[in-house]
């Protein structure tokens, strides 16, 4: 699993990206690949998960049946590499922040740079489109401040699961 950790070591908040198993390729979408993912957002004692069932709030080794909808596309457009890639242009300060929505828009991230130091992180969950594959924009979620070297080792938790 990809966490990305805040920087308060007291009360730890994190993200975490967890990798499932990759949808068959249908005939009908034979040009597309989506795997399913689980996330997990923990904020000190409290931790909300979605796309996965977990007893103990981490999940490195769920079976299929353990997700839910919660789709990361992987072909055309490589979603989990495109995240990894715009994180490392904020840490390489090419840009001020990053915006990311998968194409099944479960989740979302948005991580700045602060304007003293360091980097924001907000991350919102859309249960509603995961469960009924509505998309309702509404949710619930975490923020927390984070550092250059967790951001770094989050991206390379994320290329390293993932394979990208």
């Amino acid at each position: 699993m990809a966490k990305l950790a805040s920087e308060d070591k007291e009360v730890e908040s994190t993200l975490e990206i967890i990798p499932g198993p990759a949808l068959p390729v249908a005939e009908i979408m034979s040009d597309q690949a989506w795997q399913k993912v689980g996330l997990a957002l923990v904020s000190g004692p409290f931790n909300i998960n979605l796309g996965y069932s977990s007893n103990n709030g981490s999940a490195p080794e769920q079976e299929e049946s353990d997700f839910e909808e919660c789709l990361i596309c992987r072909k055309p457009k490589d979603e989990v590499h495109e995240l990894a890639e715009q994180i490392e242009q904020l840490i390489e300060g090419k840009v001020d922040s990053v915006l990311f929505e998968p194409a099944e828009p479960f989740f979302e991230l948005r991580v700045t740079k602060a304007p003293v130091f360091g980097f924001k992180v907000e991350a919102w969950l859309d249960s509603g489109n995961a469960t009924t594959g509505v998309y309702r924009w509404d949710g619930v979620g975490i923020r927390m401040h984070t550092t250059r070297d967790n951001l770094a080792s989050f991206t390379k938790q994320l290329r390293s699961e993932f394979g990208c």
